[in-house]
């Protein structure tokens, strides 16, 4: 898990830990690191859902970064 973890961008290992371990809201972070809301709840939904491509479905690259997108583009890389 550490390794997955190690494998998201810094934005979203920050905004990750403060959301999980910190307990903080996604508006709190905005204000702790003067960001947008939207930009906070884009790179912490994009963290889960990269770890959840990681960790249960075996991903960990290729050339699209969502999980659901990347099934799609594996297949098409096939075809």
């Amino acid at each position: 898990m550490k390794a997955a973890f190690k494998s998201l961008s810094g934005e979203q290992q920050l905004t990750l830990k403060l959301y999980y371990l910190r307990d903080y809201t996604l508006k709190e972070i905005a204000e702790e690191l003067d960001w947008s809301y939207d930009k906070v709840k884009h790179h912490v939904y994009r963290g889960i859902d990269r770890l959840r491509a990681i960790v249960f479905e075996g991903t960990s690259s290729g050339t699209c970064n969502e999980a659901t997108v990347e099934r799609r583009c594996q297949s098409n890389d096939r075809a």
